[in-house]
């Protein structure tokens, strides 16, 4: 399975608009909850291209050539060091396929290895079991539950802090093709 992470411009404003409209992204997501017209989308880029670097940082995943979800980092601290995390896959079909786990294991390991950044933070849904397992499997902590602070599906649910350090990231070295990293013969290591 060739899982590759490609600048967000790769993927069709339209299909990120139909992403970002669908109700199994926008509520697990904790975003989108209103109709996106593709002008916000396009203002939306427009944002990411004009922090791309300083404040955030945006990846369409791609599963053998065709984008399948998101993956970023955003509100960057580069004085203390830490960023926060994100992904969605767009189809629950990919679930459970390791796309999700080589998408951010990558991006972690270019957040860590390339940005030298030391800790990475997120925020998922208690309700998310499949996100849960996915940050506790690449070697996310708990750090505390935000008790009912997001309203979903007609109720408040709790919402998960969790992190991983620099020093307890293993990135798998099965993926060094996909790398967002190169040494310094200009390969990717």
């Amino acid at each position: 399975m060739n899982i590759q992470l490609l600048p967000i411009d790769n993927v069709d404003i339209s299909l990120l608009q139909k992403w970002q409209n669908d109700v199994n992204i926008k509520y697990l997501t904790k975003g989108f909850i209103f109709p996106i017209q593709i002008k916000s989308v396009e203002n939306w880029l427009e944002s990411v291209r004009k922090q791309n670097g300083t404040k955030r940082v945006v990846y369409g995943i791609f599963l053998e050539n065709d984008p399948v979800g998101i993956v970023s980092l955003h509100d960057i601290d580069y004085v203390n060091s830490n960023a926060k995390f994100a992904i969605y896959l767009s189809d629950p079909k990919n679930n459970n396929k390791g796309i999700g786990f080589k998408a951010t294991s990558i991006l972690l390991d270019f957040a860590f290895n390339a940005m030298g950044l030391q800790r990475i933070e997120l925020e998922v849904l208690a309700s998310n079991k499949n996100g849960i397992h996915l940050y506790k499997k690449i070697g996310f902590e708990d750090e505390g539950i935000k008790r009912s602070s997001y309203f979903f599906d007609g109720r408040y649910v709790d919402v998960h802090i969790m992190s991983i350090l620099k020093n307890e990231f293993v990135f798998n070295l099965d993926y060094p093709s996909n790398r967002l990293i190169l040494d310094l013969n200009g390969k990717k290591s």
